[in-house]
């Protein structure tokens, strides 16, 4: 692996210590369990930011994210997988995640998040979970989506209005129990 020039091997090492860790997290939290297979799947992803290096943009996050899920997409269809519908995040170390004085008002609410999103559409939590635990940047999500920026900024307003709603609709679901609603009932 050597080269000269801007896109030589000390570039490519430095992109593999930034952003190595991000992408191995991702892949393991969309594998559920699997960390040697997300191991792999980092591997290939930096393989091929040095095999197309000339083609990898100065700002890299998106496209190397974006290279990380089609390597998972493809892992996942040829063993005939399915990716995780939502991760559940560890809340306890997620920075960002509301936290009260009282722990059991914290969890429960937390619990009713993680419900409503469940409720969203596929798009929505993907988007959601892409933008608010991944940190991806809105530039970065338009560039993966191949929309532009004001699209994903309208797409996350919306996404976010759902989740309130759904939240503000069921208060207090995480104490009647899964698929319970408030009257008691059962929901499909």
């Amino acid at each position: 692996m050597t080269s000269d020039g801007p896109r030589s091997e000390a570039w490519h090492d430095a992109l593999t210590d930034k952003y190595r860790d991000e992408v191995l997290r991702m892949l393991v939290r969309n594998l559920g369990g699997y960390p040697e297979e997300a191991r792999d799947l980092t591997a290939h992803t930096f393989e091929t930011a040095w095999r197309r290096r000339d083609h990898v943009p100065d700002d890299p996050r998106a496209w190397l994210m974006r290279t990380a899920r089609n390597f998972l997409r493809n892992h996942l269809r040829a063993n005939h997988r399915r990716p995780l519908d939502l991760v559940e995040p560890d809340v306890m170390n997620t920075p960002g995640w509301l936290v009260t004085e009282d722990i059991s008002d914290t969890i429960s609410t937390l619990v009713d998040v993680k419900r409503a999103l469940l409720l969203l559409e596929r798009e929505e939590q993907v988007l959601l979970w892409a933008r608010y635990v991944d940190d991806a940047t809105t530039a970065e999500l338009a560039s993966s989506l191949g929309i532009s920026q004001n699209a994903v900024h309208q797409r996350l307003v919306r996404a976010r209005t759902n989740l309130r709603r759904l939240v503000e609709r069921n208060p207090g679901a995480a104490e009647r129990g899964p698929g319970v609603d408030a009257r008691g009932s059962l929901q499909r």
